[in-house]
């Protein structure tokens, strides 16, 4: 209570102690498909399509994924998540890599055939003004489809160094392994070996399979901060690995007005009260 000094007339504001609703956004998107390139499995928050195509690659003509992320912002979508969807073992879902350049392997950072356009270019490092011609030090350019994406200069391979490739390198195309000190030989040097994986099949999903319809659908109540529209095409969609479907369960759970149904899905939404698997 507040004190009251002197005689007059004071209005206080007094909280009945009853909380407005929040009011909770609709307009958040998920995704899940097939992509060129990314994290597979791991959900990303995508505000614009060249966030998109920077994380996930571009359109592939096995996948409506990147198609549903494009109209979806084009349609006003200001935020989504996606993930990836793929499945293999070691030796049919790979990461692209370079032959050992000296002590240092250049590979792609996921999975999948794109990586076989990359390549690792290496050259003399910049001279620094004032400064000599160091041996051990070098140019590192990581090219995509015959373009330049990246140049780090001034690198090396000498872990007591400030400069080691491992310290400086922040690549958004590649991860570095050092087995070593000796530094690159000067030249080109593609990736190779990058692999898709295998073919997703009805048995990776929860649901029995159907025909051309997705088995696995993501539904909304009225006030879902998800809308979640299958960007498989038909014939892949029926399956959604276990893993990934555990991955919006998940984020889900986070948000309880979103939920996952199984069964083919109607012609709309579904707006009913929340339910989990």
């Amino acid at each position: 209570m507040p004190e009251y000094l002197s005689p007059g007339v004071y209005v206080e504001e007094v909280s009945s102690g009853i909380k407005p609703v929040e009011g909770v956004g609709t307009s958040t998107g998920a995704f899940v498909g097939i992509a060129q390139r990314g994290p597979i499995g791991k959900p990303r928050l995508i505000t614009n399509w060249t966030q998109f195509t920077a994380t996930f690659g571009g359109f592939v003509e096995n996948g409506y994924l990147a198609y549903a992320v494009y109209q979806f912002f084009s349609e006003g979508g200001t935020r989504c998540y996606v993930i990836r969807a793929a499945k293999g073992s070691a030796t049919t879902l790979k990461k692209a890599e370079t032959a050992a350049m000296g002590s240092l392997v250049v590979r792609a950072n996921s999975e999948g055939i794109w990586g076989n356009a990359l390549s690792a270019v290496v050259a003399d490092e910049t001279t620094l003004p004032g400064g000599s011609v160091r041996i051990d030090y070098f140019q590192l350019s990581i090219v995509y489809d015959g373009a330049v994406v990246e140049a780090f200069d001034n690198v090396t391979l000498d872990e007591a160094r400030p400069d080691h490739v491992l310290k400086r390198v922040d690549s958004k195309w590649v991860e570095m392994v050092d087995n070593g000190a000796t530094r690159p030989p000067n030249g080109t040097t593609p990736l190779a070996g990058g692999l898709d994986g295998d073919t997703l099949l009805s048995s990776d999903g929860l649901a029995p399979p159907a025909s051309s319809t997705p088995s696995i659908r993501w539904t909304t109540s009225t006030s879902s901060p998800f809308r979640m529209p299958s960007a498989m095409p038909p014939s892949r969609r029926t399956p959604i690995p276990i893993a990934i479907t555990a991955k919006i369960v998940s984020l889900s759970r986070t948000h309880p007005r979103t939920w996952m149904r199984k069964g083919p899905p109607p012609s709309g939404w579904y707006h009913r009260k929340p339910q989990f698997l």
